[in-house]
């Protein structure tokens, strides 16, 4: 007659204290993403009154991460303990910074100038003028071109779109767009002429007797 184990279906006795009513208590629940790979550290384990030690009575495991999201890591008994406890860490999304190289600039009609942007996030850099009937702005990497089109002022928003890693974040930076004014006066018009002595830059451009030709006013 066969001899059948009694034994063969039963649940295996675990030896020891089960850890997993244990208080854990973190060094820093949260980091801030910078790029680097970020390790979390327990700082206590506490059971029952007793202080568990690491490499004797735990282990931990799944304790380490790069990128901003939550987490959960695992304090595992070993020698005179069994059972798990977990525990959940994160790595919050960075603040970026945004600057620009100019927050004011100035620009004549049907000429262009350049910014600079500098930034710290991974996300996308686009760019929008306030009034696209005096300003006119597009963006190359971190090069911003600005586009006077007629006199007058507008605002450039700089803005860096949110990731997985990092926040939205927005800058400005406020045009001016002035009249071009030929240096040879018989080449200006009576408006070009009024905008000059307006900005007090006229004395700049012209001298006494540079009018050869008579302007119609």
């Amino acid at each position: 007659m066969p001899i059948f184990n009694s034994f063969s279906n039963s649940k295996s006795i675990q030896i020891g204290t089960d850890i997993s009513s244990a208080v854990v208590t973190l060094v820093s629940n949260s980091f801030a993403y910078d790029g680097t790979l970020k390790t979390q550290n327990v700082q206590s384990v506490v059971l029952s009154g007793d202080t568990l030690v690491y490499g004797e009575d735990y282990y931990i495991t799944n304790n380490e991460a790069t990128n901003a999201g939550s987490y959960v890591l695992y304090v595992v008994g070993v020698g005179n303990y069994y059972g798990s406890v977990p525990v959940s860490w994160s790595i919050a999304k960075l603040t970026p910074t945004l600057t620009l190289s100019e927050t004011e600039v100035q620009v004549d009609e049907e000429d262009l100038t350049t910014i600079t942007v500098y930034t710290n996030s991974d996300g996308a850099i686009s760019v929008s003028s306030s009034n696209t009937d005096v300003a006119t702005v597009s963006i190359s990497g971190n090069t911003i071109t600005i586009s006077g089109l007629t006199e007058g002022e507008a605002t450039v928003t700089v803005s860096v779109a949110s990731t997985s890693n990092c926040n939205a974040t927005s800058a400005t930076c406020s045009v001016e767009v002035g009249t071009s004014i030929p240096a040879v006066l018989s080449d200006c018009t009576p408006e070009q002429i009024q905008t000059a002595y307006r900005k007090g830059i006229a004395s700049t451009l012209w001298s006494v007797g540079d009018l050869t030709a008579p302007i119609t006013i």
